[in-house]
């Protein structure tokens, strides 16, 4: 489709900033009656959550126009911003500035099957992470050292199982307290080996073997130096969004 036939409404701009000059090229192609909605750069106090007026802004619109240049194509939140969209029942287009056209995105949702495994002592701070997951779309089980979603197993034909065999992750919360978890250790040692991201509740360091290039997206801060951040909360949904559509959507 040309970008002059998009139908009339707001359209949400979902792109990198690094692509400003991509996007301007878009905003003067589009026709008078599409309105482009340009989310801007925010700053919000750590405690607050950047996500919560992005999905508003995302949901009043008409539909989600993103950006295909390689560097949206890598952003976390162009993945989550997708994601919110979907979910919404908007239409979702890929803009090819090659092209000059707009392509409907038909791929649909993206599995967002999560199993968090913590050790017993940090309950309370794992049911934390999960409800802020679970009002963002995720489908959460709760695992305490190798028990999952208080149930003593899951059966091969079981949600959980269905939905971390179609491309969800286990999120390891990891901690002093977790130090003596051997479970949530185990996991912290499989991170390499599978669908995993570990993300330290109290500043607990990265363990040696984040530092590598093809696991730092793996690992995630959720501490301030005060407390759990909600900005990081923030930053740890839209990597397992990203790396859930990039896994399932993308090859």
């Amino acid at each position: 489709m040309k970008v002059t036939d998009i139908p009339a409404g707001r359209y949400f701009i979902s792109h990198s900033y690094r692509e400003s000059d991509e996007r301007e090229q878009l905003l003067r192609l589009l026709p008078a009656p599409a309105q482009p909605v340009v989310f801007p750069p925010i700053m919000v106090d750590p405690h607050e959550f950047v996500s919560t007026p992005l999905m508003e802004v995302i949901r009043s619109c008409s539909g989600l126009i993103i950006l295909s240049g390689e560097h949206s194509r890598a952003s976390f939140w162009v993945a989550f911003e997708r994601e919110i969209a979907i979910r919404a029942g908007l239409a979702v287009y890929l803009w090819d500035p090659d092209r000059n056209a707009l392509d409907l995105d038909r791929k649909g949702r993206t599995n967002l099957s999560v199993f968090l495994s913590h050790a017993n002592r940090d309950r309370d701070a794992a049911l934390y992470v999960a409800s802020h997951m679970e009002q963002r779309s995720f489908d959460v089980w709760l695992g305490s050292d190798g028990i999952v979603n208080l149930r003593d197993d899951f059966p091969d034909d079981s949600p959980m199982e269905a939905g971390m065999s179609r491309g969800g992750y286990m999120v390891v919360l990891d901690s002093r307290r977790a130090q003596g978890s051997s479970m949530v250790q185990f996991y912290i040692r499989e991170v390499g080996n599978g669908r995993i991201v570990v993300a330290s509740l109290d500043g607990s360091p990265a363990p040696h073997y984040f530092t590598d290039t093809d696991k730092k997206d793996q690992f995630v801060q959720l501490w301030d130096g005060t407390g759990i951040s909600e900005n990081r909360i923030d930053d740890l949904i839209v990597r397992l969004c990203w790396l859930m559509y990039r896994n399932q959507m993308l090859r």
